[in-house]
C-alpha cells in the first residue's frame, strides 16, 4: 500500500517562507553588527596606541630638556670644585657669606660663575637661572633672582628636598612649586663637598638650576602643539604634602580625567619618569572627539535598521513568490 505524502497547506508554506527569509535577514544583521564591533575595537586599539606614542614623545622631549639642565648643574659642581683648588680670597665674597649666615665655607670665583652661567642659560633657554647655595642659602644666581638670601634649610617647604638631596648624594629634581621670586618652577639640585670625606662638616652646599615649568612645557617640549587633539592632565606626586598635585590641565570644567581611568574607553595614563625617579609625573589624555571607532548609538541603529529593512524586503519577496505560485 502506498501512502501519498500530504502537501503542507498554503498558510504553512507562507509561514515557512517568511521564517526562512526573516532568519536570513536577522543573520545578515547580526553579521553586520559583529563586523562593526570588531572594526571599532581595532580602531580604538590603534588610536590608543597612537596616544601612548604621543605621551612617549612628550616624555622624550622632557627627558632631553631636563637632561640638559642636569648636565649644566653637574658641570657647575665641577666649576665649584675647581674654585676650591684656587683658594680664593675675596673680601666681598667673605662678607656676603657672613651677611647671609654662611660659616666656614670657601668662596668661589664669582665672575667666572657668572660667565659660566650666562653661557649655559644661552645654550639651554629653558633654564631660568643657575644658583650657588652654600649651606643651602641662595647666595649667587645668574640671572639674579629675588631668591637671594633664601635659607632653604629653615624653610619648611624646602627643607625636606634639601635633606633628601644631601642624603642621596646625587641629583634631585624638586617641584614644581610656586617660587619665592615668583613663577612656577622646578629646581635641579646637586650636592657639593669640600673633600672626599662626605659628611655634614665637609658639605659645602648645593648647586642648582631653576627651570620655569611654562617655558619647559611650551618652548621646549611644545606640549600643546603635540596634544592639540586631546584633553590632558599632567600631575605629580608631591612628597612634601603626600598629595597628587596638578601641573597643568586642559579639559572642560565638568570633566575629570582621573575619575575615568578604570573605563576601557577612558583616558590613557602613563608615568613620565626621568633618571631613576628624579622626576616622576603622570600624564593622562583622551581625544577631544573620543576614541575613533568608538561605538555610538547611531552605529547600533544603522545595522539594526538595515536588518529590519532586509527582513521587510524578504517578507515582501517571500509573499510575492507565494502569491505567484498560489
Amino acid at each position: 500500500i502506498f501512502f501519498r505524502s500530504k502537501m503542507p497547506s498554503r498558510p504553512a508554506r507562507v509561514c515557512a517562507v517568511v521564517a526562512l527569509f526573516l532568519s536570513l535577514a536577522l543573520m545578515w544583521s547580526a553579521v553586520f553588527v559583529t563586523i562593526q564591533v570588531r572594526s571599532a575595537e581595532g580602531s580604538i586599539f590603534l588610536h590608543r596606541q597612537k596616544a601612548r606614542l604621543v605621551i612617549s614623545e612628550v616624555s622624550k622631549q622632557l627627558y632631553n630638556a631636563l637632561g640638559n639642565a642636569m648636565t649644566a648643574t653637574i658641570s657647575l659642581s665641577g666649576f665649584i670644585y675647581g674654585s676650591f683648588g684656587q683658594k680664593i680670597h675675596d673680601p666681598g665674597c667673605d662678607q656676603l657669606l657672613m651677611d647671609l649666615g654662611v660659616r666656614n665655607r670657601p668662596c668661589v670665583n664669582v665672575s667666572q660663575f657668572y660667565n659660566f652661567s650666562q653661557e649655559m642659560v644661552l645654550r639651554f633657554p629653558h633654564i631660568g637661572s643657575l644658583q650657588l647655595q652654600p649651606q643651602a642659602v641662595v647666595t649667587w644666581a645668574w640671572p639674579t633672582t629675588g631668591a637671594i638670601g633664601h635659607d632653604l634649610l629653615n624653610d619648611p617647604k624646602r627643607r625636606k628636598d634639601v635633606l633628601n638631596t644631601v642624603a642621596k648624594e646625587d641629583i634631585v629634581i624638586a617641584g614644581p612649586f610656586n617660587l619665592v621670586q615668583g613663577g612656577f618652577g622646578l629646581i635641579v639640585r646637586f650636592p657639593v663637598w669640600v673633600s672626599g670625606d662626605r659628611n655634614w662638616d665637609t658639605w659645602w652646599g648645593l648647586v642648582a638650576a631653576l627651570i620655569f615649568v611654562d617655558k619647559l612645557l611650551d618652548d621646549t617640549a611644545h606640549l600643546d602643539d603635540m596634544v592639540l587633539d586631546y584633553y590632558y592632565d599632567l600631575s605629580f606626586y608631591n612628597p612634601n604634602t603626600m598629595t597628587i598635585d596638578l601641573i597643568r590641565k586642559k579639559v572642560p570644567d565638568a570633566m575629570n580625567l582621573r575619575d575615568k581611568t578604570d573605563d576601557p574607553l577612558g583616558p590613557i595614563c602613563q608615568n613620565v619618569t626621568i633618571r631613576n625617579d628624579a622626576l616622576n609625573w603622570e600624564f593622562c589624555l583622551i581625544p577631544k572627539q573620543g576614541w575613533s571607532g568608538e561605538m555610538k548609538v547611531i552605529d547600533w541603529i544603522v545595522p539594526v535598521a538595515l536588518g529590519l529593512a532586509a527582513a521587510l524586503l524578504c517578507l515582501l519577496l517571500g509573499a510575492g513568490i507565494i502569491i505567484s505560485s498560489w
